[in-house]
C-alpha cells in the first residue's frame, strides 16, 4: 500500500514540468462514469516519469471544461494511458473554479474496490472518504490544483472556439465545412 502512495505522489507532484501549448478539442471517447456530451476536452498531456519501482511509465492528464458554464470542471490523470480504468487514476473535481473534490482510484491489479476521496472548500480539507486506501497527504492536492488552474484560463468566452460568432449581439454557432 505504501508503494500505491508513493506512486501517486510522484504522479502528482513530480508532473509539474512540461509545458503545453494550449490546444482545444472536442470530447470523443467516454470515460468511466463520465458523460463527454457535457464537456469541452481543452488540454491532454503525456508525460514520461518513473514510478516507484523504478520503471518508466507515460502519464496522460486531461483537462475538462464544462459545457454549459465554461469553466474548469475537472483534470484526469492517469498512468495507464490506452485503459485509464485498468491503471492508477486521480480525478480533480472543481466548481466555480475552486477545487470541491479529489478521487485517487488505485489499480485494479493492486487492490479491488479501492478508493479515497477528498473533499475540500476553500483550500482547507473538509473530510475524507477511505475505503481500503490512504494517502499519506492531502494537501499535495491543493498545490496540484492551483498548478493545474495556472495553466488555463478561468473560464472560455464566447468565441472561444473558431464556430461561435456574435451575430448583431446573438451568440450562434456556424457550421464549418471541411
Amino acid at each position: 500500500m505504501k508503494k500505491i502512495t508513493v506512486l501517486l505522489l510522484l504522479l502528482t507532484v513530480g508532473t509539474f514540468a512540461g509545458a503545453q501549448a494550449l490546444d482545444t478539442v472536442t470530447i470523443v471517447s467516454k470515460a468511466k462514469k463520465f458523460k463527454p456530451s457535457e464537456y469541452f476536452l481543452v488540454m491532454f498531456e503525456l508525460m514520461d516519469t518513473v514510478d516507484v519501482s523504478g520503471k518508466k511509465i507515460t502519464m496522460s492528464r486531461g483537462y475538462y471544461f464544462d459545457k454549459q458554464n465554461r469553466m474548469l470542471s475537472s483534470v484526469r490523470e492517469s498512468d495507464n494511458c490506452q485503459k485509464p480504468e485498468k491503471g492508477a487514476q486521480v480525478i480533480y473535481s472543481f466548481g466555480k473554479n475552486k477545487l470541491t473534490s479529489v478521487t485517487v482510484i488505485p489499480p485494479k491489479s493492486t487492490c479491488k474496490n479501492c478508493a479515497s476521496r477528498y473533499y475540500y472548500s476553500n483550500d482547507s480539507l473538509l473530510s475524507k472518504q477511505e475505503n481500503k486506501y490512504t494517502n499519506a497527504n492531502s494537501a499535495v492536492f491543493i498545490q496540484q490544483a492551483h498548478y493545474f488552474q495556472s495553466k488555463l484560463p478561468n473560464d472560455l468566452p464566447w468565441g472561444y472556439f473558431d464556430d461561435e460568432v456574435l451575430v448583431n449581439g446573438v451568440r450562434k454557432k456556424i457550421k464549418r465545412q471541411y
